[in-house]
């Protein structure tokens, strides 16, 4: 079986649609999945929350897509800019085989010819597959949010 990414094209659009769609479903079971949604609806200007990364690529087996990952930089100082990982999704089936590694690696040397110092990625809490995931491909737990309703309707 042959896994391999690759940066995404235009022509991959209706891919990465179709995979968005997927990743937001199982978000949305997710705690905090709905809100994540909601602020990336906004920060992309639409509900589609796909395409809109500096950085996309898009995970294949046997040529038909499983997987994507978006990501853009952050210059937050006079230092070099930070990566954030705004999307990241692999089909269940494609996720003991490879898929999401091959993601990673593109990733990572997308980050380092643009010499960013750092990855950034967030997880859900009780996405415990991802955070193994990461966790086994280096990232470490940097940062927790923490959030509390003030109306319990909302």
């Amino acid at each position: 079986m042959e896994v391999l990414a690759r940066r995404a094209v235009e022509a991959d659009a209706p891919y990465l649609q179709a995979l968005g769609q997927q990743a937001a479903t199982e978000l949305a079971g997710l705690r905090g999945g709905p809100l994540l949604l909601k602020e990336r609806a906004a920060e992309a200007g639409d509900s589609s929350g796909v395409g809109r990364g500096a950085f996309v690529a898009l995970a294949e087996i046997e040529g038909v897509p499983v997987g994507y990952l978006e990501a853009k930089l952050l210059l937050l100082d006079e230092e070099a800019p930070y990566c954030r990982v705004t999307a990241l999704y692999v089909e269940p089936d494609a996720r003991e085989v490879g898929a999401g590694e091959a993601l990673l690696a593109q990733l990572l040397r997308w980050a380092k010819e643009a010499g960013a110092r750092g990855i950034d990625v967030d997880v859900l809490p009780g996405a415990r597959e991802a955070k193994s995931f990461l966790e086994s491909a280096g990232f470490t737990t940097r940062r927790l949010s923490m959030y509390r309703p003030l109306h319990p309707s909302r």
